[in-house]
């Protein structure tokens, strides 16, 4: 009667053993999957179209019934033009991460103006989140330095896979670099003469 009683607790601190290492083999392949999942790179030098890296974009997304969402959401986007070879470059690169995430004829976050045929490559981050930015000698950008259209950005990003839709590769903002900086204009007339706020 005494060895039942002293086996049972070595049985139960066995299967607790062996269920923590199960735990631990589990976290540890969804972790490498979480990191095989993102893929990044820092992107070439590029002219940045209608970017929102100061204040965030609020939209309702589409759901999948195809419909808009009642729930808004916020995000930083920006809309990169590249040169004709960097283009070249970022496309194959692109194509490489379908590639890996298993998805050889997925979307990818290129887009076209149907009028001049101009493509531009969306990246986007979390509302909640104002991607870091970078000056040319790596000092960190206070976010009142209002990031406008024509600046040129260098953009660290992730590129990370979903299954809806047919599935594809969204590009997530790291941090960017401001290479050369268009700030937004905070009215569209000039100085001139005339009435002046006294100070």
């Amino acid at each position: 009667m005494q060895q039942e009683t002293d086996a049972a607790p070595t049985l139960q601190l066995g299967t607790k053993r062996r269920c923590c290492a199960a735990v631990n083999i589990v976290a540890e392949q969804l972790y490498a999957v979480e990191l095989h999942s993102r893929i990044e790179k820092v992107l070439p030098a590029a002219i940045a179209v209608c970017p929102m890296l100061n204040d965030a974009d609020v939209y309702q997304p589409i759901g999948a019934n195809g419909r808009l969402s009642d729930v808004e959401q916020r995000r930083y986007v920006v809309n990169l033009r590249f040169g004709d070879e960097d283009q070249c470059e970022v496309d194959a690169w692109l194509k490489e991460c379908l590639s890996i995430f298993g998805l050889e004829h997925g979307k990818l976050p290129w887009t076209e103006n149907k009028k001049t045929g101009e493509r531009t490559l969306m990246a986007t981050s979390d509302g909640y989140y104002r991607p870091i930015a970078f000056d040319a000698d790596e000092n960190e950008v206070p976010g009142s330095v209002k990031i406008g259209g024509g600046s040129k950005l260098k953009v660290c990003v992730s590129a990370k896979s979903y299954a809806g839709f047919g599935g594809g590769i969204n590009l997530l903002i790291n941090s960017y670099q401001i290479l050369e900086l268009k700030q937004i204009r905070k009215t569209p007339f000039e100085k001139g003469q005339g009435y002046i706020v006294p100070r």
